[in-house]
């Protein structure tokens, strides 16, 4: 199907991209005394993951169908002067309880072969990641633009059922906690678009070199995801976690999907997702901590905290027989709350080198 239209800009929330916390918090910060995850590795990686994949998925693998609706060559008013750009596309990927995940697909014109995957976290708009698309764009790069379940162009503010009961959903994924007491797996609707969207990449455009940048819910959103597919080689959270021991501050104290009392936690840590996320020869995942982050994670004053971990994961990475790379950027003056053009420079740099192996 081809068409050609004007997609308005969604309104921007009153936090979007430049403030990604909960503004009524359901629970305090955890404490470092009850929740250590600094020396909590898996020991067979393989079977980790794939206890992973069965916890997240609906039917226990990845999902690769492809879109339930695609739309070509649309018209965006944020992106005509976006150098490089070819044209803009959409994807539509249903995935549960009457949802649906909408992507928007940049193509470049000249393409250099490579995909990447930027998520805004929870931001409303296009509006808040333009800059990283066009960086990527003009470099050569498709760019496949996620939203996270509920926020974005993603149906929110609406009635679904579950088991017979029906439950209203705001623009918050709190609202996704009576679903998940009833025993409703709510974190396929965070992943499952991803999964398709790589599928997608890989089947119908022919890409196979994929990277994921994601600011705040949307590193959150990579750290996990590139857990448990190993298919998307390059990944980089900005200013989206830290391991549940160094959250000493309701500044740390992370979304829904983020708290230690989600069932998910219960098989895997945080620094167990960073490490499985590095490991395999030619994978890499980045930890960016923007030292005046407006939001949270930033490192000061525990610089010394963020190399202690940065440094565990590396030697679990050492004694793998399949290695990895894990790197924790420290980037020092970085303010407010968003991909930085610095953040940016190194996921350019890192699949040109790619490219050129």
């Amino acid at each position: 199907m081809t068409a050609r239209l004007a997609l308005p800009l969604l309104l921007l929330a009153a936090c979007g991209e430049a403030c990604d916390s909960n503004p009524t918090p359901t629970a305090a910060a955890p404490d470092a005394q009850h929740v250590d995850d600094r020396f909590a590795f898996p020991a067979d990686p393989e079977a980790k993951r794939r206890e992973l994949i069965e916890f997240v998925f609906r039917d226990g693998t990845i999902p690769n169908a492809p879109p339930e609706a695609t739309e070509t060559n649309i018209s965006v008013d944020l992106f005509t002067e976006t150098p490089n750009l070819a044209r803009i596309d959409t994807v539509r990927f249903d995935i549960g309880l009457g949802l649906w995940s909408l992507m928007y697909v940049f193509h470049p014109e000249d393409h250099n072969g490579q995909a990447v995957i930027y998520h805004p976290g929870h931001g409303h708009t296009l509006s808040g990641g333009a800059h990283a698309v066009d960086y990527l764009v003009e470099r050569g790069y498709l760019v496949l633009f996620a939203f996270m379940p509920l926020f974005g162009p993603n149906p929110g503010d609406l009635e679904v059922e579950y088991k017979g009961e029906t439950f209203y959903l705001r623009r918050w994924h709190d609202d996704l906690l009576p679903i998940e007491q009833r025993g409703g797996n709510t974190f396929h609707l965070f992943f499952e678009p991803v999964a398709r969207g790589v599928a997608y990449l890989q089947r119908d455009l022919g890409i196979e070199q994929i990277a994921m940048i994601g600011l705040s819910g949307g590193g959150w959103t990579t750290d996990v995801y590139s857990a448990i597919d190993p298919r998307v080689r390059l990944t980089y959270n900005v200013s989206g976690s830290v391991p549940f021991h160094l959250r000493t501050t309701e500044r740390d104290r992370g979304e829904y999907e983020q708290l230690p009392e989600r069932p998910f936690y219960e098989l895997i840590d945080y620094m167990g997702l960073y490490f499985l996320a590095a490991q395999g020869e030619g994978q890499g995942h980045r930890q960016h901590s923007h030292e005046f982050d407006a939001c949270c994670y930033d490192f000061r004053g525990r610089a010394e905290a963020f190399r202690e971990y940065e440094r565990a994961v590396q030697d679990r990475l050492q004694s793998d027989p399949l290695g990895g790379d894990f790197r924790v950027e420290l980037m020092e003056g970085l303010d407010g709350h968003n991909t930085k053009v610095e953040d940016l420079e190194i996921v350019d740099r890192e699949m040109t080198a790619l490219r050129a192996d």
